[in-house]
């Protein structure tokens, strides 16, 4: 699983936590976090990751800024869960949240 997979995935735990508070769904989520900082590319003041796709050949992308492949939707999840782990648990409202919003 690449990066842009494991935010993703992460966010969705997240995400599932909010709405119903289960506490293997953060679990599950700061494992993800964890690995994603564990396997950031280090390039001296800088990180960022790899991604992989499975349609060109070679599968290993550039670096990216975008959403999906790239450093824009796994900064938010780090971001998302670093709030988490302060004891601050918002989260933004997405198009694809709507279900884990709290009621009223």
């Amino acid at each position: 699983m690449d990066a842009a997979s494991r935010a993703g995935v992460g966010e969705v735990f997240l995400d599932s936590w909010h709405h119903s508070g289960d506490p293997d769904d953060l679990a599950f989520a700061r494992m993800l976090a964890d690995t994603l900082v564990e396997r950031a590319v280090h390039d001296g003041d800088r990180a960022y990751w790899r991604f992989l796709e499975h349609r060109n050949d070679p599968p290993l992308l550039p670096p990216r800024v975008g959403w999906m492949q790239g450093a824009a939707g796994t900064a938010a999840f780090l971001f998302h869960i670093c709030r988490v782990a302060e004891g601050r648990p918002t989260y933004v409202p997405r198009m694809e949240t709507w279900w884990s919003l709290p009621e009223g």
